[in-house]
């Protein structure tokens, strides 16, 4: 490990304790085991420069995910007029939402900045447009649909943040069954009947119209990190003369119950559900074992990249 970079933290430091996150969410400690294989003494300056940016994105995209789950936490969690959710919670959410989908949009735009650094592992990705980078991204590791949260949250931040490029919007919170609240972006059809790219058609009293939800934030947070633990798993297969210490990446799939389950792919600990491993031939289905591993505990000594 490099000596000479400044170091940071996973964040626990500088932030309030974060809310409990679901059994199949990417923790800190995951993503700063990710970092550490990362042999750094042989980088150049924009290698290591895009190393850091990615870390400081991803942990600030996790404070992101951590705020919108606290704001949850403490609001009501349906709509009834006397006791339900009340407009400044509405409005607490929503700017939340904006943050986190900018966030989003900067973080996976880090990733592919990435990509751009070590042209002799990934060639020239199609960085110029997001949307085609994230269909370069499925192809690469041989993984269709695996990524589709991130083309959700593209076009919804697309609407959200361009309203000089899409029809107008009012927005609203809701709720679907047991759910959590979230924005839904919604407004009237174009002249010519258009709606925006991923938006749902409605129709309204007063004419035809649409409606687009908020994806999920957290399987957008998860779904960027896969796409970041994958970049820097091949990258570090470029820079190791050994074999790796642990497998490749997590992905998620959608049990019988219509859950999601975690995916993990961690190192001696053993696996924890079912795992996909992006080998270099494409995805390969790895039998589970009884259980999580434990959290590595995560300081200021074990990351060498960000800043201090």
């Amino acid at each position: 490990m490099a000596t000479d970079q400044p170091t940071v933290d996973d964040g626990a430091a500088r932030h309030a304790p974060a809310p409990e996150l679901n059994p199949w969410d990417i923790t800190r400690a995951e993503i700063a085991g990710w970092f550490r294989e990362i042999p750094t003494d042989t980088l150049n300056g924009f290698q290591k420069q895009s190393l850091k940016n990615c870390w400081e994105s991803i942990h600030r995209f996790a404070d992101n995910r951590d705020h919108m789950e606290q704001l949850r936490r403490e609001s009501p969690k349906h709509h009834d007029p006397v006791d339900g959710i009340q407009p400044e919670h509405q409005h607490a959410i929503y700017e939340a939402t904006e943050a986190f989908f900018a966030r989003y949009y900067l973080t996976i735009s880090r990733v592919a900045a990435l990509t751009t650094r070590w042209s002799g592992v990934f060639g020239q990705p199609p960085v110029g447009s997001m949307a085609a980078f994230i269909r370069w991204l499925e192809g690469r590791f041989e993984a269709p649909g695996y990524f589709s949260p991130l083309e959700d949250a593209r076009r919804f931040r697309a609407v959200l943040e361009h309203p000089e490029q899409h029809q107008e919007y009012e927005w609203m919170t809701a709720t679907v069954g047991q759910g959590p609240v979230h924005v839904v972006l919604y407004g009237p059809a174009s002249r010519t009947g258009a709606i925006p790219n991923g938006a749902s058609p409605k129709q309204f009293a007063d004419g035809p119209g649409w409606d687009m939800a908020a994806p999920y934030e957290n399987f957008v947070f998860n779904n960027t990190a896969l796409a970041l633990h994958a970049c820097l798993w091949q990258i570090n297969q470029s820079l190791s003369s050994e074999a790796l210490s642990s497998p490749i990446v997590q992905l998620f799939a959608i049990d019988s119950g219509g859950q999601p389950t975690k995916s993990l792919a961690r190192g001696p600990g053993g696996f924890h559900g079912k795992v996909v491993s992006f080998n270099g031939s494409g995805p390969t289905t790895i039998p589970g074992s009884s259980g999580p591993p434990a959290e590595d505990p995560i300081t200021h000594e074990d990351i060498s990249f960000g800043r201090g």
